[in-house]
């Protein structure tokens, strides 16, 4: 649904490192507008633009779903509820799509999930605003998915492959959506003064979202030269933002509804006039300072949460779950003790030789007095060693309430 990649103007590479040689037959092979495969030599720097933007494009189809799919159970009327699941359907299925084209650029699928719950990556900014009435889902099917259809539509014919062909398929469905979304504008429209009124509420609050969605002026987007000649974006944000305006403005005036802003206005150049939407704003947003960034990314985690669950109930063995999820044995210790911890749950394995009961694994101990506890005693017949006597007289000389062997006693 939702494809337009920020890139932050403090983030920038350069190019001059990569040979010259190879950067000229990659940018020929671009030029004469061939596609770029993941075994094909490309620039660092084109690579990690391409994760960027494709693994952003991959999260705002999750993100996006949350707002729409909080209005299954609410929507009005049986026809509107099963077309919203099938929309939330489709773009769980188009994030997908997404981050197996990004795995082929070398990340892992499990590396973009941690750094979107992190908040190491970013999303669109659409999805940090509440949608407060069925109105919301109604504007966000048609307007905003008509932004998204512009960018995917002309990225779908840029140079890497996998992304292509990725968009080419999300565009069939994406036109659905679209027509969903102008579907019940039309009918709130053209109802009851009380849905009128509802859909301008709609329309005024999330004007300013949408001409954010495009992204920053194309004089504060430097990193566009570069990458409308490597063919990763194939126009820039004012292009997309005016092409918007062409197609949507009139459509928008022709259901008597009002644009939330008195200076829109075509020049006769063809650009577009508008209010500046506080692109403080937006940034704000984008960096995960909006008014839903928490709510959005909360309900992420929870879900991450709930499927590790999941998998350690089915395969019950951390090296069957690292293969599974791609996890270093490390981290899924390590998560499955954050886990146990933050929901105060028990996860054993199913290999009754290295679990210990329940009782035991939890057991405290309350008393006053000394406590020793020892461990890597590794005892061995014959003499004993000179820790262990001095373990013995550390013992007799405390008189220790409790003696905790805390493993590795023994040798052979």
């Amino acid at each position: 649904m939702y494809g337009n990649a920020y890139i932050d103007p403090k983030d920038s590479r350069d190019t001059q490192e990569e040979d010259p040689e190879k950067l000229k037959i990659f940018e020929d092979r671009i030029s004469r507008g061939e596609k770029i495969e993941p075994r094909d030599w490309m620039p660092t720097e084109y690579r990690r633009q391409l994760i960027r933007m494709i693994e952003q494009h991959a999260h705002s189809e999750i993100i996006g779903a949350l707002p729409e799919g909080t209005w299954i159970t609410r929507a009005p009327g049986f026809r509107r509820k099963l077309a919203l699941i099938a929309k939330v359907q489709d773009e769980v299925g188009h994030a997908q799509l997404l981050y197996s084209a990004a795995e082929t650029l070398g990340k892992t699928r499990e590396a973009m999930i941690n750094d979107l719950i992190s908040g190491k990556s970013k999303y669109s900014n659409v999805f940090n605003y509440p949608a407060k009435t069925w109105a919301d889902v109604a504007i966000i099917g048609w307007l905003i998915d008509a932004a998204a259809i512009i960018n995917q539509l002309a990225n779908s014919k840029g140079s890497y492959g996998p992304y292509c062909r990725a968009l080419e398929r999300i565009c069939y469905e994406e036109s659905f959506h679209l027509k969903q979304g102008h579907s019940n504008v039309v009918y709130l429209a053209t109802g009851t003064q009380l849905q009128r009124e509802m859909v301008q509420d709609s329309l005024n609050r999330w004007w300013r979202p949408v001409i954010h969605f495009f992204g920053p002026p194309d004089s504060d987007s430097i990193h566009s030269e570069k990458l409308i000649k490597w063919k990763v974006k194939m126009k820039t944000n004012d292009q997309m933002r005016f092409q918007f305006f062409d197609m949507y403005v009139n459509k928008i005036h022709e259901l008597d509804l009002k644009i939330p802003d008195p200076e829109l206005e075509k020049l006769p150049d063809g650009t577009w006039k508008y209010t500046d939407p506080d692109w403080s704003e937006f940034k704000r947003v984008i960096s995960g300072d909006g008014p839903c960034n928490r709510e959005r990314l909360a309900v992420r985690k929870k879900a991450e949460d709930e499927e590790f669950i999941a998998v350690w109930k089915e395969l019950g063995s951390p090296t069957k779950i690292s293969d599974r999820i791609g996890l270093t044995l490390r981290n899924v210790y390590e998560r499955r003790r954050a886990i146990e911890k933050k929901y105060n749950i028990f996860l054993p394995t199913k290999d009754a030789r290295f679990t210990l009961p329940e009782n035991r694994r939890r057991a405290t101990l309350e008393t006053e007095g000394y406590v020793i506890v020892f461990s890597d005693a590794h005892f061995m017949p014959g003499e004993p060693s000179a820790g262990f006597n001095a373990l013995l007289k550390l013992i007799k000389t405390l008189k220790p309430k409790a003696i905790i062997a805390n493993g590795d006693i023994l040798d052979g």
